[in-house]
């Protein structure tokens, strides 16, 4: 196996809210929310715990928010010069859609977890 960097997150500016980014919420501190199969492990800015594990840089971009599980902190991933963020997303074949038409979708999928979570 081999050996990750460490990369520690940042907290949010004030006012700072991306236009369509969210919050990850860590439900577990020994359990990152995103694994990966890159070269980093991204730390939390307070208190150090592991809250993505072995994740590509252009995966980890400012819209990328987790809230800490072991101290409740909400990070921001730090952009790096240099680093093509797109890639990491496929930016160029999203699609908008209204909040209407994406309730449905986010309902069903929200269902699916929670089944999956409970059983």
């Amino acid at each position: 196996m081999s050996a990750t960097a460490t990369k520690t997150m940042r907290r949010p500016e004030p006012g700072e809210v991306p236009r369509d980014g969210g919050a990850a919420v860590q439900l577990h501190p020994d359990k990152p929310v995103f694994r990966g199969n890159g070269p980093y492990d991204y730390v939390c800015v307070s208190c150090g715990n592991v809250l993505a594990a072995s994740m590509p840089a252009e995966y980890m971009n400012r819209k990328v928010r987790v809230r800490c599980a072991r101290c409740a902190t909400v990070n921001v991933a730090v952009e790096e010069p240099g680093v093509d963020y797109s890639k990491g997303f496929g930016h160029s074949d999203t699609v908008r859609v209204s909040p209407q038409e994406a309730r449905p979708r986010v309902e069903s999928r929200r269902q699916n977890w929670l089944a999956n979570l409970f059983g």
